[in-house]
């Protein structure tokens, strides 16, 4: 598929597959790691998105302003993909919890609740391909986001329903494709 509306989706997954530690297995570098990611393409969208970015060089809010800040700059709050807001509140609560607790049971709990929080949020859950659950969970997350601010570029009218459809198409088959696609 060499369509430029979808350059972006393959360009974010390029970014995922070269930092995602996909090979490690310490859970709190994972999660680290994912919540870096998902923040890198907040923060880029939001300068994107407004007029004279150069204010904003070093900007920086706490997560749940930011999540809200993303969605209040989107002309098309996509119901479809309230999941991913749902489940990026849950990855930062993860990272501050592994973050703040050296007790592996805390630490292991809310690890389960985010990736729970995916499974109940992303209806294709058990059907994207991969083995880790964590690493799945947190790979459907950041293409889902990704998929979601790909298609704020192309707002809701006639000439731009059918690149909308192929930008969600797109982005769905990227993530049943799964956790998979870090070693291609």
């Amino acid at each position: 598929m060499d369509e430029s509306f979808v350059k972006e989706l393959d360009s974010s997954l390029e970014v995922f597959n070269t930092y995602f530690p996909n090979e490690r297995d310490d859970v709190d570098i994972l999660i680290l790691r994912g919540h870096q990611l998902a923040e890198t393409m907040l923060y880029s969208f939001i300068r994107k998105t407004v007029s004279n970015p150069k204010h904003i060089e070093s900007f920086f809010i706490s997560w749940e302003p930011l999540v809200s800040l993303v969605r209040a700059l989107m002309q098309d709050d996509e119901v479809e993909y309230t999941w991913v807001w749902k489940s990026l509140i849950k990855l930062a609560k993860t990272r501050n919890q592994i973050a703040h607790n050296i007790n592996p049971d805390i630490q292991s709990k809310h690890v389960t609740d985010f990736i729970n929080c995916v499974r109940s949020q992303f209806s294709g859950f058990n059907n994207v391909v991969g083995d880790d659950d964590l690493k799945k969970a947190i790979f459907i997350v950041y293409c889902g986001l990704s998929t979601a601010l790909a298609l704020e570029k192309y707002p809701y009218c006639g000439a731009t329903y059918l690149v909308r459809d192929e930008i969600h198409k797109h982005g769905q088959e990227l993530i049943s494709k799964g956790i998979s696609l870090q070693s291609t």
